[in-house]
């Protein structure tokens, strides 16, 4: 398990490894079939794919174990990069799904960009941490609020 701000619902840890998945998955895609690299798409200016697939693959393995692994400020904005590019890629969840999910389980002080910073060689493997707090959010309920609930609109139309 990775080490959120609070112990991660079933759901938000199926979404994340299926991120993960995904962004795995096109980091190996062979270029003739496709010719976007997936670093640019995650706008991380100091890797290039082989490196977003070791640092995800590690991530992904982290996130399945039964230990809690501690991410890097690095992992954890290209964990945010990750979702933002899965939920974007989404239909029926709302625009500010991304920002909702950051606030609830992702730490306080995460750099939005990677500001010029290179990973380190610590980037690529995780560090064993203590477990994350407690959720007391229901799972169905935080979803819901989290994936399909625009804070910024009054109307709740999105079937959930």
């Amino acid at each position: 398990m990775l080490r959120w701000k609070v112990k991660p619902n079933p759901w938000f840890q199926e979404l994340m490894q299926w991120a993960l998945y995904q962004t795995i998955l096109d980091c190996r895609r062979p270029r003739y079939l496709c010719s976007a690299q997936i670093h640019r798409d995650l706008t991380l200016s100091h890797m290039d794919d082989g490196e977003v697939d070791i640092m995800c693959t590690a991530l992904l393995r982290a996130s399945k174990a039964g230990a809690c692994f501690r991410p890097t400020t690095y992992q954890f904005l290209v964990l945010s990069r990750v979702l933002d590019r899965a939920i974007n890629w989404s239909n029926g969840i709302v625009g500010s799904a991304t920002d909702s999910i950051i606030d609830r389980y992702f730490p306080d002080s995460l750099p939005m960009t990677d500001a010029g910073r290179r990973p380190v060689v610590g980037d690529f493997s995780l560090m064993l941490g203590d477990e994350p707090p407690l959720n007391v959010s229901l799972p169905d309920e935080e979803r819901r609020t989290c994936l399909f609930v625009d804070p910024n609109n009054d109307e709740d139309d999105i079937p959930y």
